[in-house]
Order: structure tokens, then C-alpha cells, then sequence
């Protein structure tokens, strides 16, 4: 009796075991089907691009992505991955924001705060990544913010320290359309003059707009100090 006992008490560990191997099998498996299905809409976001997703009337293909909702939570998923592209984050977090109602939830703000103002930075990136600068509006010029502009604006003083970063940043913002670049081009805009800018409109700290470059960066500079002492 004891050696059956003994029996049966070491098949039941040994179905436990294969149990459990089969529940973290299974597991795994889920994971890794839902990072490779990750992995390929990031890229397709990737490939897409912010004009062809959003700026191209009836044949934008946000729509394509979205798929009346079906691939909500794996957008969710790449806006909170770091270790995604920042621009498919962006992308992502843009068709959240067009298709999902309430969205973003609370706990995001620091996230956003990073991706929208790296959209800046990229927006300036000479390798060039599809963002022009009417996304941003015309700033100093009548107050414009434009699409991601308003973005930083709503997400609000989260998204300072992010914006400090670029005020070295002398990457161009280039405008698309023919009166929008001819705007664009006497106004020069470089990133760094668009990150003090909204850090302005967020924190009501004044940063006149000057004509020449080193005339901004003299104000630029007073805005660092200011934010020093904040």
C-alpha cells in the first residue's frame, strides 16, 4: 500500500508539473503571437506614414488600421511600448485619438508628453519621417497650433520637461502647401524656437519672437534660466 501509495502521490506532481508546463506554454505562445502581431502593425504604421494615414481625404488609410476597433488594444499596446519606433508610437496614438471616443486614459499623460514631443523633434530630423510643420501651425504667427501643436497644449505642463530638451535643437520645420511655405520660409522656424514656443503657451513664461536667429537664441536662453528656477 505504501508503495502505491507512494505511486499515486508522484503522478499527481507529475500532472501537476505537465499542468503547469502546459498553462505557461500556452502563455508564452499568446505573448508571442501578440508581440508579432505588434511588431507588424507598428511597421505597417511604420510604412504607411503620417500624410497617408491622416491627410489624404477619403483615400487616408487610418481606417485601414483601425478596423472599426478590432485593433484598438494593440495601438494601446505600441503608444505604451518603449520599445517601439517613437514615430509608429505617434502614428498609433494619432488614430487613438481620431477613432477612440475618451481616449487617452488617465496614467497616459507622461507617455504622450514623450511621443508628442519627440514628434517635434522627428518633425525637424533631417532624415525626414513625414511631419511637416503645419502640423504644428504658424506659433508666433497668430497663435497656431496646429494638430500635434494642440496635442502638446491639452497634455500640458507633463510635457515641459520633454519640450526643454530641444531648446538646442536647430533642426529646420519645414511647411508643406504653396502659401504655407512661403510663410514658413520667412518665419525659419527650427524646433528649438517651436519647443520654447509651447513651453509659452503651457506655462505662460513669454518668449518674445525675434526675426534673427541669434535674437531668439538670446530669449531662448532667459526661457532655460527662467525653467531653472521653476
Amino acid at each position: 500500500m505504501k508503495t502505491r501509495g507512494n505511486f499515486t502521490m508522484i503522478s499527481g506532481n507529475m500532472r501537476s508539473v505537465l499542468l503547469l508546463s502546459a498553462v505557461i506554454f500556452l502563455c508564452c505562445s499568446t505573448t508571442n503571437q501578440t508581440n508579432v502581431r505588434n511588431d507588424k502593425l507598428a511597421a505597417q504604421l511604420t510604412e504607411i506614414g503620417y500624410t497617408h494615414l491622416f491627410q489624404l481625404g477619403e483615400r487616408s488609410l487610418a481606417d485601414s488600421i483601425w478596423r472599426s476597433e478590432e485593433n484598438h488594444q494593440a495601438l494601446l499596446e505600441i503608444v505604451s511600448d518603449t520599445g517601439y519606433d517613437d514615430y509608429a508610437r505617434l502614428l498609433a496614438s494619432e488614430i487613438l485619438f481620431e477613432k477612440k471616443m475618451n481616449y487617452p486614459a488617465k496614467g497616459l499623460e507622461d507617455t504622450l508628453a514623450y511621443i508628442y514631443s519627440k514628434a517635434l523633434f522627428i518633425t525637424g530630423d533631417t532624415v525626414g519621417r513625414g511631419l511637416s510643420g503645419n502640423l504644428w501651425g504658424f506659433m508666433y504667427e497668430g497663435g497656431h497650433n496646429g494638430r500635434l501643436g494642440s496635442r502638446l497644449v491639452e497634455i500640458g505642463k507633463k510635457a515641459v520637461p520633454y519640450l526643454s530638451k530641444l531648446l538646442d535643437d536647430t533642426g529646420l520645420i519645414v511647411y508643406d502647401g504653396s502659401e504655407e511655405t512661403l510663410v514658413g520660409e520667412r518665419l525659419n522656424y527650427r524646433v528649438k524656437d517651436a519647443a520654447a514656443y509651447y513651453i509659452w503657451i503651457i506655462t505662460g513664461i513669454a518668449v518674445p519672437f525675434r526675426e534673427n536667429w541669434a535674437d531668439r537664441d538670446i530669449e531662448i536662453e532667459r526661457l532655460k534660466k527662467k525653467l531653472e528656477i521653476k
